[in-house]
């Protein structure tokens, strides 16, 4: 293994470490774990991509390749679920808010009696 496939293991290592320990529960730090796992990715990736301009490289292992691309799409389901939960209650609360519903003759109706 050279220079470029040991950073690469290394990198790739970071990242499956980084994904297994699952989103956190507080939003603020999924910020911080979201901006983490683009800098890992994106140093992984520039290292695939010097591989590849590299002459003479070796097929890279596609195990790992596809833990990761699991791992993501795990977390990206649950994220998805999440902002789904969230518009939800935020349409609940506007049905809420929103109780009196106009007539075209101006005059406002008490939806919640109706």
């Amino acid at each position: 293994m050279n220079n470029l496939e040991n950073r690469l293991a290394t990198h790739t290592t970071n990242l499956v470490t980084h994904l297994s320990n699952g989103l956190p529960n507080q939003d603020l730090d999924r910020d911080g774990y979201i901006e983490e796992l683009m800098r890992l990715l994106d140093n992984r990736q520039n290292v695939i991509n010097e591989l590849v301009n590299q002459d003479g490289h070796e097929p890279m292992d596609l195990t790992e390749e596809k833990r990761i691309k699991e791992l993501l799409s795990t977390q990206l389901e649950s994220l998805k679920k999440e902002i789904s939960r969230f518009t939800k209650q935020k349409e609940g609360r506007q049905k809420y808010q929103q109780t009196y519903g106009r007539t075209e003759s101006g005059v406002f109706l008490d939806k919640k009696t109706l």
